[in-house]
């Protein structure tokens, strides 16, 4: 019988994701708000190296983010010890190049990251569905990290459905300073009356039409953002008078315009860059 070899440590990439679309359809009754987005993960990712502990550890190069029980990384690690008696616990150094309150779900990307270091150095053979379920736990936007590179998220995010068909396009990413509370951006949101539906841009998305998603862009959060933080409006208008297919990702403060050209892409990243605190260029991720 082979012995399965399991690693005393680990170090994985943990991507970050824009929002292609985003529309909120209501409030559910627990708390929560029902929700079609189409999430697309970027080869822009933090590094997580871990290895097996006798309590909960974290670390992080950025100094601002806490590393206390309020870390998503804590928080996805205690749950599943909880079903788990031989994960007494993880050491985790964070390496962050995704930046916070950014709408780039970084912090649900390293809770995703965390669950399956956990699963591989404790030799627990979690199923993608297994994760999944722990990610729910977590976060909205956990589990989407456990699918394919661009996916259809509906419920309150967790229910998951793959697309493919888009090739890998570039991405310029912009952050003001300034940052967004998820919470107080969906606090402040006004629900519209007559919902939009993502199955138009799941179809061309299927279909491999650049073009069709590129010109129908959407993102819901995005008038609730503006109002907490009103200079972004003026960078939304300034970026799409440069490329129409810029849009903010997520609850903000982050957009990111597309390209198909890497010297176009380039361009307009350099026009840009002095402007905002944050800024890259990266691609879609292939799956």
């Amino acid at each position: 019988m082979n012995k399965r070899v399991v690693a005393s440590l680990l170090t994985l990439s943990s991507h970050a994701k824009i929002n292609l679309y985003i529309d909120v359809l209501y409030k559910r009754g627990d708390g929560y708000h029902q929700v079609e987005m189409i999430m697309q993960k970027l080869l822009c990712h933090d590094l997580l190296t871990m290895e097996k502990a006798d309590e909960i550890i974290i670390s992080c190069s950025d100094l601002a983010i806490p590393t206390d029980q309020t870390n998503l990384v804590h928080k996805a690690i205690g749950i599943v010890a909880k079903d788990y008696p031989e994960v007494k616990g993880l050491s985790v150094a964070i390496e962050k190049m995704i930046p916070a309150e950014a709408g780039l779900a970084g912090g649900s990307s390293n809770a995703a990251t965390a669950i399956e270091g956990i699963s591989k150095l404790y030799d627990l053979q979690l199923s993608k569905e297994q994760m999944a379920f722990y990610g729910q736990q977590v976060g909205s936007d956990v589990s989407f990290f456990f699918y394919g590179a661009t996916s259809l998220a509906t419920g309150r995010g967790e229910i998951i459905r793959d697309l493919v068909g888009l090739p890998p396009l570039y991405v310029v990413l912009l952050k003001p300073a300034e940052g967004l509370s998820t919470a107080e951006v969906y606090k402040n949101l006004v629900i519209a009356d007559s919902p939009q539906s993502a199955s138009a841009m799941a179809e061309a998305i299927s279909e491999g039409n650049v073009s069709f998603v590129a010109e129908n862009l959407y993102n819901k959060l995005e008038d609730s953002s503006f109002e907490l933080l009103p200079p972004l409006r003026k960078i939304k208008e300034t970026l799409v008078a440069d490329n129409p297919a810029s849009l903010m990702s997520g609850s903000g403060s982050t957009f990111f315009s597309l390209f198909t050209n890497k010297e176009d892409a380039l361009t307009f990243m350099e026009k840009h860059r002095n402007s905002f605190d944050f800024c890259t260029m990266t691609r879609f991720l292939e799956e």
